[in-house]
């Protein structure tokens, strides 16, 4: 990563409710263990009812999020771009993605892997009670928008 992404992504992830309650150092070590990856128009990121892998920031392009309706249809749930996030869910449960996330548009993304995350929040219980608490809230309002 060059130094402007690595400033890029550091304000970013200061302003993501997951992150907040992290110091510095600890949001230094986890972008140093993030990865960049760019995914052309038309590619399925997230894949609804698999398991969870990642969680991912946008830095550049566009993505949508959908769920499958019915064989022949589909919900769009939202579009997101630069600075916007998705996968966090999967961060902390086990449970299945809950939607797809398709690029819209070329996408390069900051990804934080299941793995690397739980590895650090191991080493601060109260941090996972506290990510749990957020993740928690967001099940709470996705059953409220079905």
């Amino acid at each position: 990563m060059t130094e402007q992404e690595i400033k890029w992504l550091f304000n970013t992830m200061r302003g993501i409710n997951f992150f907040q309650q992290f110091n510095l150092d600890t949001i230094d070590t986890l972008i140093k263990k993030i990865e960049k990856y760019s995914y052309p128009k038309g590619t399925r990121i997230i894949k609804e009812g698999e398991p969870g892998k990642a969680f991912y920031i946008i830095y550049k392009g566009k993505v949508k999020v959908w769920k499958k309706k019915t064989l022949f249809s589909k919900i769009n749930l939202a579009e997101l771009s630069g600075g916007n996030f998705f996968g966090e869910m999967s961060l902390v449960t086990d449970d299945p993605c809950s939607a797809n996330v398709t690029a819209i548009e070329p996408v390069e993304v900051f990804v934080l892997l299941k793995e690397t995350f739980r590895n650090i929040l191991r080493s601060n219980p109260a941090l996972l009670e506290e990510i749990k608490h957020i993740i928690e809230k967001r099940k709470f309002e996705q059953e409220i928008k079905k």
